[in-house]
């Protein structure tokens, strides 16, 4: 996966996360990749222009994939209701 392999070169990403967005109104799948930096002030832009080469690659996907910080992402949507799909079955977390 392309997006395992930026992650795992940069150093400055401590860890990676990959959400799989549901819109409840329409069922339309977007990605969320939440990106924890050691310095998110210094290198978020360059890690971001990193992963927009990369999905540029990608002409479906890529437009559909936001890249935020995991600490705006926690605080944006902490208490929020969050599904798991596994196989056929959805489970409310």
């Amino acid at each position: 996966m392309r997006v395992k392999k930026v992650c795992e070169a940069n150093r400055q990403i401590i860890a990676c996360y990959l959400l799989d967005a549901r819109k409840l109104d329409s069922g339309e799948i977007d990605l969320i990749i939440a990106l924890t930096l050691d310095d998110e002030a210094a290198h978020m832009g360059l890690v971001a222009l990193q992963f927009q080469a990369m999905l540029g690659l990608f002409p479906v996907l890529g437009p559909k994939t936001f890249i935020m910080s995991s600490t705006a992402f926690t605080e944006k949507y902490k208490g929020a209701e969050f599904y798991i799909i596994y196989g056929n079955r959805t489970v409310r977390l």
